[in-house]
């Protein structure tokens, strides 16, 4: 038991510990606040000094944008012929077109907070100017600082689809010529966001009865975690705004990132976070409209699949992004406390991955202990509070926990949690 083996690098343990069943010398590897309709109220209220500071700061980005569009519009205008270049390069006209986007996005999203409604003929005037070249940069060649600022364009341009989408989910008076333009834009979007992600839809034969299949693809050199910080946040207004096959496609897209993005990256616990806080939305409440509806077989299957992995991914972390570590566990809880995602088998199979935390023997190699003993008191609670939770506990699972008991934190106030699962 006094065998203790952590590697210094990703994949090693796998191969040779085959704890998850791999083949041997296998490579491991959000809101709706105002409407066009509160645009006369917040401007009213602002007058007679009733309104809350919120109100107020939209009036004012409202008014700015009134006097300042005609202005950043020509400035888009004059320097958007960067992008009809075959080579991009950071020079002054980028650098103007992202500023001039960054004011816009600005005003628009503090000005509306949440939707814009489909009645703001220069947001709608302006993303047909965008449109035209949109993804930035998608037929260029660019260095790397270029590539970086292209890439934020490419999300700001997204957000602001993405809430115009929502608007005109909330309007009942949009015409079909519109809804069809804002359709192709949309779908734009959601392919640029799937490529940032590393993943592409394959085509599907005829008759098929999957649209889950996946292509994989470079991820965006560019896309670290604060770009992607601002790209799942356009993923989930796209997700409230689109069909289902459209949120099917973005879910798989995060899945895959959430696989594939560095384990010590910050990105790592945001994909976490956002696959966990979607299971909470479909399981604990009524879903909203344009969300993804996990109670379809296929889109169950996917997410529960993933959530699996949530052990394994816990044992390739071990000690070195408890975000992360934090973030799966919770969601293991969340699972066991509040949802219906996995039936009896997939139950016991997540059992067998939860004993791979704590303490496993292996032929040749006796007592491997997993990252749970290196983890801080609350993360050891956190971890045992999701195996509460796991119906008919398996006496394997039990004897694992039993043997990190020496190495368990009395910090932590787990001793009366160890007693009822052990019981």
């Amino acid at each position: 038991m006094s065998s203790l083996y952590f590697y210094p690098n990703d994949s090693a343990p796998f191969a040779t510990l085959n704890l998850f069943g791999e083949t041997v010398g296998a490579h491991a590897g959000f809101g709706k606040e105002a409407s066009s309709g509160e645009e006369d109220k917040d401007q009213r209220d602002a007058a007679d000094g009733t309104a809350d500071t919120h109100a107020g700061i939209r009036v004012q980005c409202k008014e700015a944008l009134a006097r300042l569009f005609p202005f950043l519009q020509a400035t888009w205008v004059e320097s958007a012929t960067v992008f009809s270049q075959s080579q991009i390069s950071s020079d002054q006209s980028l650098e103007l077109c992202a500023f001039v986007l960054q004011i816009l996005q600005t005003l628009w999203r503090t000005a509306y907070s949440g939707f814009i409604p489909i009645g703001e003929a220069n947001l709608v005037g302006f993303l047909r100017r965008c449109m035209a070249h949109f993804p930035f940069g998608s037929n260029s060649v660019s260095d790397g600082e270029a590539e970086e600022t292209l890439l934020s364009l490419n999300i700001r341009v997204s957000e602001l689809v993405a809430m115009v989408q929502l608007g005109a989910a909330q309007s009942e008076a949009v015409d079909s010529a519109t809804l069809a333009e804002l359709s192709k834009w949309s779908k734009r979007t959601v392919k640029f966001a799937q490529t940032a992600m590393g993943v592409k839809p394959k085509r599907q034969p005829v008759g098929a009865g999957s649209s889950q299949r996946i292509e994989q693809v470079a991820v965006s050199a560019s896309l670290g975690p604060e770009s992607f910080a601002e790209l799942v946040l356009v993923v989930w207004q796209l997700m409230h705004g689109l069909g289902q096959k459209d949120a099917e496609q973005l879910l798989l897209a995060v899945i895959h990132y959430a696989g594939s993005c560095q384990l010590a990256s910050s990105s790592k616990a945001l994909c976490v976070r956002f696959l966990s806080k979607i299971i909470e939305l479909q399981w604990s409440r009524s879903p909203a409209s344009g969300a993804l509806d996990l109670a379809k077989l296929q889109l169950s299957d996917m997410v529960a699949n993933w959530a699996l992995g949530l052990p394994k991914l816990m044992w390739q972390l071990r000690d070195r992004n408890l975000a992360a570590s934090t973030a799966a566990a919770e969601t293991l809880r969340l699972i066991g406390q509040r949802t219906r995602l996995l039936d009896a088998a997939a139950s016991d199979t997540l059992q067998a991955s939860l004993v791979t935390l704590f303490c496993v023997s292996v032929p040749g190699k006796g007592a491997v202990f997993g990252p749970f003993r290196q983890y801080p008191p609350t993360l050891q609670r956190t971890v045992l509070e999701a195996v509460s939770y796991c119906p008919r506990r398996s006496e394997k699972l039990s004897l694992a926990i039993r043997a990190c008991l020496p190495e368990m934190a009395s910090a932590g106030g787990i001793e009366t949690l160890v007693e009822e699962i052990l019981a």
